[in-house]
């Protein structure tokens, strides 16, 4: 009974613990938006939880999201940091996706670095696919003179291919997706170079993303 008390003891000091580092610490909230989504601008202006938001600007060498530009508006609108993003292809012409990108990126008002979102969905992903992230990521880096932010939908990428350890990391989780009840969005925590990607967290230095 003693040694069952002090159990319990142990496990709520423990959380105690977690609970004051995590409050303690700035963390700053963010999501993805493309035109998948149905936005409350409204309710995320007044949200203390989001801070910054990534925008879906173009996938592959042609798709341009609709909604990118009237987004990114109204993202800067609710004084939000503003990123946009390119959903990679591999069965695609490098250049022409990055020209794709450009295109829209000179359209918008953006202060974030850019973002690749690297997902498997239907992408054949194979041994090629390492050189091709790396010819996209070198532009981008040619371009702004900073490595892009990369978006995982799952760690097989990360495992795999070892050419986006260089760049920041994203990575989904939905632990706290309760924060959003009106926002059928993901998500997702920041890592830094070199973290551990499977001690996923929230940004706790939105400075790492700002363009420079």
């Amino acid at each position: 009974m003693v040694m069952k008390k002090a159990a319990i003891f142990f496990l709520l000091v423990i959380s105690v613990i977690f609970v004051w580092c995590f409050y303690s610490t700035k963390h700053y909230n963010g999501v993805d938006i493309s035109h998948h989504n149905h936005v409350n601008w409204e309710a995320m202006s007044n949200d203390p939880n989001i801070e910054f938001c990534y925008i879906k600007a173009t996938e592959g060498n042609y798709f341009r999201d609709p909604n990118c530009l009237v987004n990114v508006k109204r993202a800067n609108n609710c004084n939000l940091h503003v990123g946009i993003y390119h959903y990679f292809r591999t069965n695609t012409s490098v250049n022409a996706q990055f020209k794709n990108f450009m295109f829209v990126y000179k359209r918008v008002n953006t202060d974030l670095i850019p973002m690749i979102d690297v997902e498997k969905n239907n992408n054949a992903f194979d041994n090629s696919t390492n050189d091709s992230l790396a010819l996209l990521i070198d532009l981008f880096y040619r371009e702004f003179h900073q490595y892009p932010l990369v978006y995982l939908g799952n760690l097989e990428a990360y495992r795999t291919y070892l050419v986006i350890h260089k760049c920041p990391l994203w990575h989904r989780t939905l632990s706290f997706s309760g924060l959003l009840p009106f926002l059928p969005m993901k998500q997702i925590g920041i890592k830094q170079i070199g973290d551990d990607p499977t001690d996923i967290d929230y940004c706790s230095d939105i400075n790492m993303l700002i363009r420079r």
